[in-house]
């Protein structure tokens, strides 16, 4: 702006100014109104926009659509997707051997995923083979991902670069082991890795990775559960499987894939399970299982039934539905694939963070982002008025604030230098307020706007 400014711009200028200060202070009142009305807990269809005051009889039940992919077909079969054969960093037994013991003890279809390796088909009558391999990561993550049906290895490039490899020859792409100290993968990684199939939740070596799966689902990924035994001796054959559903009594490799890829399938280490869906009613049956789990968007648990069947209408707010098996000890046996709530309802504390992501930040949350804040009031690891206080207390939050006193106190964008020197004051915990007073007295504050 120009020093020599008429009178009545000067004021307009001024005002502008004060008024920045206004937008800042009623942005702090903002977040302590937020904290206020979100301090107490809040039933997850509070703040639905299909939610009715309990007051108001005229108002429309919320629409809402189960999607439910296990299709209950007459035959199902047993499999597994992650085994390894004599190949380094495998076992004794030739893939051969391997084939032939899951044949004999009932499997219908077997993979052999050998590190860095892709095996032919060895050859085994009565059982489908479905072929593949295992590739150790290549760009830090440290994941191992299973790559069932391709035909060449995929040995170079990104997590993703190999994803897309694989799925470029057909194939489909199981994120393994995924909650394993090393192998594994970080919520980060099942969040933002694209075209991958599903994620390992169950490993014959004991690994639970279905905190890596609920984190994936909650922040948007459509991706199923996979359990396998993960085999390297034979001892370890037979502890972890996932059982096809098919219209077909001889179903060919393409109808296995096919119905993998579409999630008509649990997984298990031992229990049957039997989903279905009677309009928005879920039903839930084993014949050798002691109780029934019923969890939703976030890995929040709805409720745990003792017995062999159970039913569950969902209200509209829970994103998914999954059902777990558990034995008389309470552990997991089965797991069915998410059934998908269609809905316009949203879950409150999505609302609440959604919310800081927008006042705050000044942007839509992403979606990993607002995953970790959601899972965090879940978990009760964090209160709102702790989460909003982090939100204020960001980088991003400090970055944003600075830049704007730069623009409307002194009039334009900010050089690097004196952001990163203001943006490193306030994250060492200097005040808004006295950056902000400091903006105000600087010389070239005074020198813009009353040197004549």
């Amino acid at each position: 702006m120009s020093k020599h400014i008429p009178g009545a711009i000067r004021q307009e200028h001024f005002a502008k100014k004060a008024g920045s200060i206004r937008r800042i202070t009623a942005l702090l009142l903002c977040l302590c109104l937020i904290c206020v009305l979100f301090s107490q807990t809040l039933p997850y269809s509070f703040l639905s926009r299909a939610a009715a005051s309990n007051n108001d009889h005229d108002a429309a039940p919320a629409a809402f659509t189960v999607i439910n992919p296990h299709k209950g077909y007459q035959y199902n079969y047993k499999g597994n997707l992650h085994a390894h054969s004599n190949k380094p960093g495998g076992g004794p037994d030739p893939p051969a051997v391997v084939g032939q013991w899951y044949k004999d003890n009932g499997y219908g279809f077997y993979a052999i995923t050998d590190h860095d390796y892709v095996n032919s088909d060895p050859g085994v009558g009565g059982i489908v083979w479905l072929g593949g391999g295992e590739e150790d990561s290549r760009d830090g993550s440290s994941g191992h991902m299973g790559l069932i049906n391709i035909s060449t290895p995929v040995s170079s490039g990104s997590d993703q670069a190999r994803i897309n490899n694989a799925q470029s020859q057909g194939g489909i792409i199981i994120l393994h082991h995924a909650n394993r100290s090393t192998g594994g993968w970080s919520n980060s990684s099942v969040a933002s890795l694209d075209n991958y199939l599903g994620i390992e939740i169950y490993n014959g070596g004991g690994i639970d990775s279905t905190s890596k799966w609920d984190f994936a689902l909650s922040a948007g990924k459509s991706v199923w559960g996979i359990a396998s035994d993960d085999s390297h001796w034979p001892a370890s054959r037979g502890t972890a499987y996932i059982v096809v559903n098919s219209s077909y009594s001889s179903p060919t490799k393409n109808e296995i894939l096919s119905q993998i890829t579409s999630g008509n399938f649990y997984a298990s280490r031992g229990c049957d399970l039997t989903v279905t869906v009677a309009g928005n009613t879920i039903s839930a049956q084993t014949t050798n299982g002691s109780k029934i789990k019923w969890i939703k968007q976030f890995g929040h648990a709805i409720k745990v039934t003792q017995g062999n069947s159970d039913t569950f209408t969902p209200s509209g707010d829970e994103g998914y539905v999954r059902i777990e098996i558990l034995d008389s000890a309470g552990a997991s046996k089965a797991w069915s694939q998410p059934l998908t709530i269609s809905s316009d309802i949203e879950d409150a504390d999505v609302v609440f963070v959604t919310s800081l992501y927008q006042s705050i930040l000044e942007r839509e949350p992403d979606s990993i982002g607002l995953a970790r804040w959601v899972y965090a009031i879940k978990e009760s690891a964090l209160s709102r008025t702790q989460i909003a206080t982090a939100f204020i207390g960001s980088h991003e939050y400090h970055t944003n604030f600075v830049n704007d006193l730069y623009l409307e106190i002194l009039n334009r964008s900010p050089d690097t230098p004196g952001l990163n020197a203001w943006v490193n004051a306030l994250n060492s915990g200097i005040q808004e307020k006295t950056i902000v007073a400091a903006f105000y007295g600087s010389e070239e504050y005074y020198n813009e706007l009353c040197m004549p």
